[in-house]
């Protein structure tokens, strides 16, 4: 299982019994004991983007979790950089793009374009953890988790199951249990993908705009 951390920024990672280095996606590998490594990708943007989208909109984080449950359609593609980023582009200058802002655009659909776009950044990434190291499900941990219709989006876009520790600093002890061993028992709520949404090809053309942008 890879672990995905959403808060401000985000990060996903898996502990693989090889140091996996990929130069193209920088990602990092440490040795945790002398048989197992933590390999994963870090990012600047996670959580805060909706924070900062909020700000600007005027907006809350109730009618964000509103927008997901009843999406508005869009074509509207945000570049979520925000704040620079590490993985998946590693371009310290990168700047937040919105795309395809037409008059019949609205202010759902573009605070929708911003939530895929973070999600979307994220999927990249764990698109290319699972290029380095086979897993079959993700632990979702930190506070992007407390906007209750995020996980289901979440999952829906990356295809894979999340599990979701009910137990407060779960990250902590996760950390603990990898590097010493110990075993925590722990309860988790789980969160399975649907399938054929049409997140397909708003994610081609997300990644389509991202390489013009960042080649």
């Amino acid at each position: 299982m890879a672990v995905l951390s959403l808060g401000t920024s985000h990060a996903v990672r898996v502990i693989h019994e090889k140091g996996q280095l990929n130069h193209t996606y920088q990602n990092f590998a440490y040795a945790i004991h002398p048989e197992a490594y933590l390999i994963g990708l870090p990012s600047n943007n996670g959580a805060d983007v909706l924070a900062w989208a909020n700000k600007l909109f005027n907006s809350s984080f109730a009618e964000l979790n509103a927008i997901i449950l009843n999406p508005p359609e869009t074509e509207t593609i945000f570049l979520p950089f925000i704040n620079g980023e590490r993985a998946p582009i590693w371009e310290d200058t990168a700047m937040a793009h919105l795309f395809n802002l037409t008059r019949i655009s609205t202010r759902e659909s573009v605070l929708y374009a911003i939530i895929l776009g973070m999600v979307f950044n994220i999927k990249q990434n764990v698109d290319q953890l699972a290029e380095l190291a086979d897993f079959k499900a993700i632990g979702l941990v930190g506070g992007g988790t407390s906007l209750a219709s995020l996980p289901q989006l979440i999952a829906d876009v990356l295809g894979y199951t999340l599990y979701i520790p009910t137990m407060k600093n779960a990250e902590t002890l996760g950390s603990i249990a990898a590097v010493k061993g110990k075993t925590f028992q722990m309860e988790y709520k789980r969160v399975h993908p649907n399938e054929n949404l049409g997140y397909t090809r708003l994610y081609d053309k997300y990644k389509e705009t991202l390489d013009e942008q960042y080649k």
